[in-house]
């Protein structure tokens, strides 16, 4: 059998045709999604209060930087005037305290641009007069974040005054709603002419000052360098005085940044700040 013809019956062939089928298309099922769903809304519960806290942390810093910033400043200040710091009032020496006035913070700001090279803060709202997270930064006339110790800056004191200058504050932050607390609400829109009352107002007081300018026979009298416990915290005392409200001590997690006069910042709980009448951060004797 020659090898044409090897296999002499025929041969079956057989081929199995496949059909392809669509592929069946893949969906959540409504259980699936709402799953979906709660997973997200866990997560972004759980981040989203880290978010907002890192936020805060960082506003934090640049305010803490700018109150360091200011200090330091006024320590320059202070070594090519003889130890004195610049002033938003001024006393006659018995008590008489000139006008608190937009011209009085305009000149304060002004005095310390030489060392710190910043505008006023009513010109630049994101400059280092600002706590970026201030509530009341847009406020009309609004001149910056932070309240100087009236010991400092509303009477003739200066380095030589000082007794602890590592533990006296010099700044800290303003109040919000400044505005009601001082008394100007509602604020005069548009602006008035500088002839007008409004500017010379407790609205541009740049100071704490709650030290008795009246009765010399006080222990808090001006010029014995304290200042009256403040009510909050010691409510029974017969000399206390309601001035906390002026300074804002929540802002940051119930606690706020206070600088001082050597030129360090701190974020401390008020009640830190006026432990005792003989015991305190705010007197200068």
């Amino acid at each position: 059998m020659d090898s044409h013809n090897r296999y002499p019956y025929p041969v079956l062939v057989s081929f199995k045709v496949c059909t392809r089928h669509p592929k069946t298309a893949l969906a959540f099922t409504l259980i699936e999604l709402l799953v979906v769903i709660a997973i997200i809304a866990v997560l972004a519960a759980i981040l989203l209060p880290v978010f907002a806290q890192a936020k805060m942390a960082a506003k934090k810093t640049v305010c803490m930087s700018n109150l360091k910033q200011i200090q330091t400043s006024i320590i320059m200040y202070g070594t090519d005037f003889d130890g004195y710091f610049p002033r938003v009032q001024e006393s006659d020496g018995n008590g008489t305290w000139t006008v608190v006035s937009w011209f009085a913070v305009h000149f304060y700001q002004e005095a310390l641009q030489p060392y710190i090279d910043q505008q006023r803060g009513t010109t630049d709202k994101l400059n280092v007069w600002w706590d970026p997270a201030d509530p009341s930064k847009n406020m009309p006339y609004m001149w910056g974040s932070f309240i100087d110790n009236g010991l400092l800056t509303c009477d003739n004191n200066g380095e030589a005054n000082i007794e602890n200058p590592s533990n006296t504050i010099y700044s800290g932050l303003r109040a919000k709603d400044w505005d009601v607390q001082s008394g100007t609400a509602p604020l005069p829109v548009p602006a008035p002419p500088l002839s007008d009352q409004f500017w010379t107002s407790e609205y541009f007081d740049f100071g704490i000052d709650p030290y008795e300018k009246v009765d010399k026979t006080s222990p808090y009298w001006w010029s014995n360098g304290k200042i009256f416990p403040p009510c909050s915290l010691f409510p029974n005392d017969p000399y206390c005085a309601d001035w906390q409200p002026l300074v804002d001590t929540q802002r940051y997690a119930g606690k706020a940044p206070y600088s001082f006069f050597d030129g360090h910042v701190k974020i401390l709980p008020f009640a830190a700040t006026y432990r005792a009448s003989n015991d305190n951060m705010w007197w200068i004797h």
